[in-house]
């Protein structure tokens, strides 16, 4: 009884063994690869400082860092991470990986990363690329938005202090006239605001927009100011 005893627990023991090891050989470090500084564009396309992370079990010790089959460096000391220039390197398509070696003496291999070094002028180009069209959508509304507002502003001086406005667009209160008007359709987001230009005054300010109550009540305050004008006068 006591031999099957033993036989018994040292047959956990050589389970147990064999299925920690069958863990941590099916077990795969987790690579990270961000931007220092430089450009990333589309398909992969990197130029600049890059980060490369490694991440894996709590008993992690030391990874090092592969691109290609070259050895770039190992760390130590967690988080493990190596940064790097692609400059330094060959351009064109590259393979980020990574081997671990954990406390118990385990080797951990790593998914990989796919990465194409490309030069500055490649980069600046793409850059263009996106950069381009944006500001041609920018300034073509901008564009728009002017016209828009110079046909406005002759219907705005002719708009009674008071009068009751529509707002489809959303709207609101000209930080230089501190009269109430509706955004356009093609109004410029920046920054939880809008670039526009005041249909009373012309003038061009980033105006927060403001609720349908602040808006009606904005036309009031320009009624009662109209008022006040008008008893000064008077007097």
């Amino acid at each position: 009884m006591k031999k099957n005893s033993i036989a018994i627990l040292i047959a956990i023991l050589v389970n147990l063994v064999i299925f920690s090891s069958a863990f941590a050989q099916g077990e795969e470090l987790t690579l990270i690869l961000t931007k220092d500084f430089g450009s990333d564009g589309f398909n992969g396309d990197i130029q600049g400082t890059f980060t490369v992370k490694a991440s894996g079990p709590a008993n992690l010790e030391r990874v090092q860092f592969f691109l290609d089959d070259t050895l770039l460096n190992e760390d130590a000391e967690p988080p493990f991470t190596i940064q790097f220039l692609t400059d330094n390197y060959a351009t064109g398509a590259h393979i980020f990986s990574a081997v671990g070696f954990t406390t118990d003496g385990m080797q951990i291999g790593s998914k990989t990363i796919n990465a194409v070094f490309v030069s500055k002028e490649e980069a600046s180009a793409t850059s263009l690329k996106i950069i381009v069209p944006i500001l041609v959508v920018v300034f073509g509304a901008m564009a728009i938005s002017k016209i828009t507002t110079s046909v406005d502003v002759h219907k705005g001086k002719k708009l009674s202090a008071g009068a009751t406005r529509s707002y489809p667009f959303g709207g609101g209160i000209c930080p230089k006239c501190d009269r109430p008007f509706g955004f356009q359709l093609l109004s410029l987001h920046m920054f939880g605001r809008k670039l526009s230009s005041c249909p009373h005054c012309g003038k061009w300010s980033v105006v927060k927009e403001a609720t349908m109550g602040e808006l009606r009540a904005a036309e009031q305050a320009e009624l009662d100011t109209g008022k006040t004008l008008i008893q000064h006068v008077s007097e």
